[in-house]
């Protein structure tokens, strides 16, 4: 138990040693010792010497006295010294800590700068810059079969996934049977999620079967985009290139590569992988699933794509977002030649057989921006209502049943029609 007590009584002390500044460790110091001295003296064991002391001589007495005030001074001595030492060494810690944090704020501003200069350049210069190099042979619709088309909307949450998933499946299992493959280049990977089994996705993840290879590989000879995809869940004809969270740094790698050096032309990768014999050999249909804003990979989608498809709610937020899209795809007509295929309107409140007052007339004034905006009347003739048969499972899309597939079968035959005119 005293053990106990002066161990305790010791780490109390060491603590407060550490805490206290160079003073309260002076304090500190005489305290202990004047405490210590008294306590010594008290022993029964030191009495006697006690006595002994008072019963000597002045000079015996001075010399004991000297003896414990030069210990004293020296313990003294040594608490300043060990305090200033202490004292040093946090200014030392603190000196260093506040240079590491400096260095992190410069370091942050720093990156800020560049991502919101290379933000600019992206949006006003970057994707719109003259060729360095020859880019890839778009090779011409009537020399293949295979159309390609990408999703795309800068609004986020209109369906692009959505339709996506559904017209792969309404075009791969009904009476077309057409062999689709499908292109997540979102980083958020929300259409492979909906696409993909879990333990098919995962293990596309740890082998990196994924669409980064598509975009790190120059010349279109190191990722061939059969070898990446995946079976559809559900869906017999449909394949999949599936995407990760790791795609967002590969993109910025990229347009920092190509921001600095003009001759890492990054906007043609992917017409150097798709367009190719094998590829048109192997599928009808590749559709892109685009993010709602400009990267890289959408860059690289349209500059592979015939078509590109526009999907949107009927809200008021959704609707000035097509033309906001347009007009975007407009300025890259020196990158590609993507016609829009058309704009589809999404989750459409239906009653009676007869969208219901409010989406009538939603659908009308969005017919009118888009003919506005584009001069044509782009709009989908059908349109994805409002059901929850529409409404899929992860890893399984609503249009792997009939009665799912039953809600986009007619946008996806107007798709076709489309395409072949």
């Amino acid at each position: 138990m005293a053990i106990e007590t002066i161990l305790r009584l010791w780490l109390g002390l060491k603590e407060r040693w550490n805490s206290a500044s160079i003073p309260g460790q002076i304090a500190l110091v005489l305290l202990v010792f004047g405490t210590s001295t008294v306590l010594f003296w008290q022993l029964p064991l030191i009495r006697p010497f006690v006595a002994q002391f008072w019963q000597s001589n002045v000079a015996a007495q001075e010399f004991i006295l000297s003896l414990t005030l030069m210990l004293a001074l020296g313990l003294l001595a040594y608490g300043v010294m060990s305090a200033k030492a202490k004292e040093d060494e946090r200014a030392l810690r603190r000196m260093a800590e506040a240079e590491a944090e400096a260095a992190r704020e410069q370091a942050r501003q720093l990156q800020e700068r560049w991502d919101h200069l290379l933000e600019v350049e992206c949006r006003d210069n970057l994707w719109r810059r003259p060729y360095s190099v020859a880019p890839p042979t778009f090779v011409p619709r009537l020399n293949r079969k295979t159309r390609f088309i990408t999703m795309l909307n800068l609004k986020g949450g209109v369906g692009k996934t959505t339709l996506t998933a559904n017209l792969a499946a309404c075009l791969a299992c009904g009476p077309r049977r057409l062999r689709v493959l499908l292109v997540d280049i979102d980083f958020q990977g929300t259409l492979s999620a909906a696409t993909l089994a879990p333990n098919i996705l995962q293990d596309c993840h740890r082998t990196d079967r994924i669409v980064n290879a598509l975009l790190t590989s120059v010349d279109g000879s190191g990722a061939l985009p059969y070898r990446l995809a995946v079976g559809m869940n559900g869906v017999e004809g449909a394949e999949v290139i599936a995407a990760r969270d790791t795609l967002d740094t590969v993109e910025f790698q990229a347009q920092a590569q190509y921001f600095l050096n003009s001759e890492q032309d990054i906007r043609f990768r992917f017409r150097s992988h798709f367009h190719k014999p094998e590829v048109f050999e192997r599928y009808d249909v590749v559709i892109f699933d685009s993010p709602p804003r400009v990267t890289a990979s959408v860059v690289n989608a349209i500059a592979a794509s015939d078509y590109v498809l526009i999907p949107t709610k009927l809200d008021q937020g959704s609707i000035d977002a097509v033309p906001r899209t347009v007009g975007w795809l407009r300025s890259l007509e020196s990158v590609s030649s993507a016609e829009i295929l058309g704009v589809v309107a999404m989750q459409v409140r239906v009653r009676l057989g007869r969208l219901v007052a409010a989406d009538q007339v939603a659908y009308n004034r969005l017919r009118e921006v888009v003919r506005s905006e584009s001069g044509k009347d782009l709009l989908f003739s059908h349109f994805v209502r409002n059901d929850r048969l529409a409404i899929g499972q992860r890893g399984l899309v609503a249009g792997v049943r009939e009665d799912g597939r039953a809600i986009f079968e007619p946008v996806a035959q107007e798709l076709c029609e489309r395409m072949s005119r």
